[in-house]
């Protein structure tokens, strides 16, 4: 992979509006999400001949795999043209590496060759190379991630990840972090800072910011504080995008009522 992720012009991406994508409720929410997604998927197929597709865990990703899964209008999708990755997992309980065995792998046609999780690696420094090694045989400029589905939680170590480590290019592009307090990955946007800190392996925030588009579910009154602050938030302050779309899917739930300031 190209340590500077020097960018190539893009195959087609569905017309997506600014920044976010509202929605009444959440299952309008996940359904727009998993239709731009597949539009999206289909471009990269297109365009590159498979497509890296990234996950988070979570109730909200569950909902859109089970759209894109068992929708009619979404079986057209060529599953085995797709590679998996797991975006944020937590160390030992592995609920990203769960989720993708037992929905995609064994429900949606993905060949268990095709999903890499840092579960069945031997570190996260490991799991980065196999990520270089397989976006590797992608042309120069075209070496990155097509697509990034996170939820609320996933979202907000990445972003603090980037914070507190940078998110520098020639850094592994899969590193291990511990969360301050806060519950980790998979656990639910209810889960309390009881839960402890407990330690993940993400893919490197470089590597988010380089892919063509990141989707981000925020569903429920739970997502609401974070939604307020993506909304007000400073460029520097959060995942700031290189070249690609970054979309944040709400409903009516999770969107503050109050103007931001």
């Amino acid at each position: 992979m190209a340590a500077a992720y020097s960018l190539e012009p893009e195959p087609d991406r569905p017309t997506l509006p600014e920044r976010f994508v509202r929605a009444a409720t959440a299952e309008e929410a996940v359904e727009q999400l998993a239709a731009d997604l597949f539009v999206h998927i289909q471009n990269c197929v297109r365009a590159f001949g498979d497509c890296h597709l990234a996950m988070s865990s979570g109730a909200s990703i569950e909902r859109v795999c089970h759209v894109l899964m068992l929708d009619p209008q979404f079986r057209p999708l060529p599953w085995k043209r797709v590679r998996i990755w797991a975006a944020v997992d937590t160390i030992g309980s592995w609920p990203t590496s769960g989720m993708l065995d037992d929905l995609l792998v064994a429900h949606a046609d993905v060949p268990a060759a095709q999903c890499h999780t840092p579960r069945d690696a031997v570190s996260a420094e490991a799991y980065g190379e196999t990520l270089r090694e397989q976006l590797g045989w992608r042309e120069r400029g075209h070496d990155r991630i097509d697509a990034v589905v996170l939820d609320v939680e996933a979202m907000g170590l990445i972003e603090s990840l980037g914070r507190r480590h940078g998110s520098a290019r020639t850094a592994p592009l899969a590193c291990e972090a511990t969360s301050g307090s806060g519950p980790g990955p998979g656990a639910g946007p209810g889960a309390g800072a009881e839960s402890g800190a407990r330690s993940f392996v993400a893919i490197n925030p470089a590597v988010v910011r380089a892919a063509r588009l990141v989707s981000v579910s925020a569903f429920g009154g739970d997502a609401r504080e974070a939604v307020g602050r993506e909304r007000v938030r400073e460029e520097a302050d959060g995942l700031t995008m290189l070249g690609g779309s970054l979309r944040w899917y709400v409903d009516a739930a999770s969107w503050p009522s109050e103007s931001p300031s």
